[in-house]
Order: C-alpha cells, then sequence, then structure tokens
C-alpha cells in the first residue's frame, strides 16, 4: 500500500506526469519546455540511442533538459547579455579604440572617427502554417525561409550590437534606414558625425540618409 501511494504522489509532481508526454496537456508542456507536444514527441522518437533507467523515463530525461536550458535562456538573455552586448557595454572613447590599425590608415582616421561594417545574416527557419508569416519570411534569391538578424561591428570583429531578426522580404538598405530613424537607439546616441560606415551594395538605396545624417 505504501509503494502504491509513494508511487501516485510521485506522479502528481511536474516530474512525475512527464513519464508520458501523450498524458499532459498542450499549454503544461509549451510552459515547460518551450515546445509543442508534435515537436517534443518528434525529437523522443529521435532519441534512439537513449533509454528508460530505474529512477527516471527518456521524457523526463528530455523534459528536465529542455526546463534548465529555457530557464537558462531567459537569465542570460536579462541577466547577462544587456551587459556584454551593445554599444552601452563600453564608452564611445573605448570604442574607438577598437578601430583597426588598417581602417585608420585607408580612412586617414582622425582620433573621434569610428568606422562601422554593417550587414543583416540569415538565420534559416521552417514554412510556416501562418500564411502571412511565410509571406514575411519567404526570399526568392536562396528559395527558403528565413529571418534576417542584423549586425553591427567595428573593425577589430568584436560586435557593436545586434538587431532584432527582421523579415526576409526587407532589404538591407530598408533595414539600416529603419533603424536611423530611430532616435532612442543605444547605438544611433553612440554615433558621432563624420563616423564612416563600411557596407557592400545592398546598401546604395541608404547612402543619401547616411550621408543626411553626417556620416
Amino acid at each position: 500500500m505504501l509503494q502504491k501511494l509513494r508511487a501516485k504522489s510521485q506522479n502528481q509532481t511536474l516530474f512525475g506526469q512527464f513519464r508520458d508526454y501523450r498524458l499532459i496537456d498542450e499549454k503544461t508542456i509549451k510552459n515547460t519546455t518551450g515546445l509543442s507536444q508534435e515537436h517534443i514527441l518528434d525529437l523522443l522518437s529521435s532519441l534512439r540511442s537513449m533509454r528508460d533507467s530505474i529512477n527516471r523515463t527518456k521524457s523526463q530525461a528530455l523534459d528536465v533538459y529542455l526546463f534548465w536550458l529555457k530557464t537558462v535562456r531567459v537569465a542570460l538573455t536579462e541577466d547577462f547579455v544587456p551587459y556584454n552586448l551593445g554599444p552601452s557595454v563600453m564608452g564611445r572613447d573605448d570604442w574607438v579604440k577598437q578601430n583597426s590599425e588598417i581602417a585608420k590608415e585607408l580612412y586617414c582616421l582622425g582620433e573621434d572617427q569610428l568606422v562601422i561594417i554593417a550587414d543583416g545574416t540569415y538565420c534559416y527557419c521552417q514554412k510556416s502554417g501562418n500564411y502571412m508569416f511565410q509571406r514575411m519570411t519567404y526570399i526568392g534569391q536562396k528559395k527558403r525561409n528565413l529571418v534576417k538578424p542584423f549586425l553591427f561591428c567595428v573593425t577589430n570583429g568584436r560586435i557593436l550590437d545586434l538587431k532584432v531578426p527582421f523579415a526576409a522580404i526587407n532589404n538591407d538598405a530598408t533595414i539600416i534606414k529603419d533603424l536611423l530613424k530611430k532616435n532612442n537607439d543605444k547605438m544611433k546616441q553612440t554615433l558621432r558625425k563624420n563616423d564612416i560606415f563600411v557596407l557592400d551594395r545592398g546598401f546604395r538605396d541608404a547612402v543619401k540618409e547616411l550621408e543626411g545624417l553626417g556620416y
């Protein structure tokens, strides 16, 4: 009787419930792991080398891993990233010191000029069942679905800022013009007139806006 009571009480805990994902509601799975029930079951079916043990099932092991991965990711985003990524990590003078020797020679830089390299990059994603999102993330050039994180770097390779992913339908010129319109943007507050942007041909439609701001 005691063994049955013990087993029942263990199954009533969240860890106990995750002995079988098929018996848990979708909301609980999503809140705990960050994934849907369908994706969890697909992931479980791929873990062929993993077996159930006396103390835990394969489902429980995956749940614990995903739970802490999700929790740590949120904590890192809130407590670590703001202090290690972005223009506010260093003062303007310290960013100017990041100019490489090659950049100084090529552009005959003054003491207070900063050289920035900007470009969009790709993060591929699956085709979405949401029609609007599917349209916004599909790019004919790559013939794939993707989103575009936008990077600003200094010439020694250090990341100055990383902007949230933009829709694939936005080109580099559109993105940088949109960012430059935001007066409260921390990166824009770090920049000064006569700073130099190193860009590729994809930014040709934004040249007037950049020069109009004094860059």
